[in-house]
């Protein structure tokens, strides 16, 4: 599995403390990049809130709009797709 230069956007929009302002995008992953080799095992380390389950849930190609992330994530050299992920996730 490979990650390129992989970045994830949220939009805000506010509560009653956030009134009369526009939402603004926040980006969430800023360009992860890596791969793992068959049988490896990867970790990842953070704090609370660092994006973690963002990231597994974009390698899983689970949830997330896709007009909000860029990057790409290769499954042995393959796009994510329904026949690749049913043989290799």
């Amino acid at each position: 599995m490979q990650f390129v230069d992989v970045k994830y956007k949220v939009t805000l929009r506010g509560g009653a403390k956030w009134r009369g302002k526009v939402p603004f995008e926040k980006e969430i992953l800023h360009g992860i990049t890596g791969q793992v080799a068959s049988g490896e095992m990867l970790a990842m380390l953070g704090p609370s809130g660092s994006g973690k389950t963002t990231f597994l849930k974009l390698l899983g190609n689970r949830k997330f709009n896709h007009e909000n992330v860029s990057g790409s994530i290769l499954y042995n050299g393959l796009p994510c797709t329904r026949t690749i992920k049913r043989r290799y996730i």
